[in-house]
């Protein structure tokens, strides 16, 4: 199972993706290709909104458990949370699919 877990805090945004889907052989599991496509989403719009001179952190994508670690300034926060609430709007409707393959859950202090 992919767990992908989503945390809000008052100065940081933050993404842990765990696991393997497990729908399908690799190379051939849509649910992993989809749930890639809106981690890779996530990753481009911030370096695309908030650019290279921003706190963020990224792990190798190989890695497990994958992070995507931001803390943008108070003035990019909303633009930056836009962003996370948009992807966290497909993983959400991925998991309710596929529960069985996919675990998410949004959390927020």
């Amino acid at each position: 199972m992919l767990n992908v877990t989503m945390e809000f805090t008052a100065n940081r945004l933050q993404l842990t993706a765990d696991g393997h889907a497990g729908y399908a052989r690799v190379g051939e599991d849509i649910v992993c290709a989809a749930a890639s496509c809106l981690i890779s989403t996530l990753m481009l719009a911030l370096n695309a909104q908030l650019g290279r001179e921003s706190d963020i952190y990224f792990d190798d994508p190989r890695d497990a458990p994958l992070t995507i670690d931001c803390g943008p300034s108070t003035e990019d926060m909303p633009g930056a949370k836009m962003i996370f609430r948009t992807v966290a709007c497909g993983l959400e409707a991925l998991a309710f699919k596929y529960p069985e393959n996919v675990g998410f859950e949004l959390r927020e202090n």
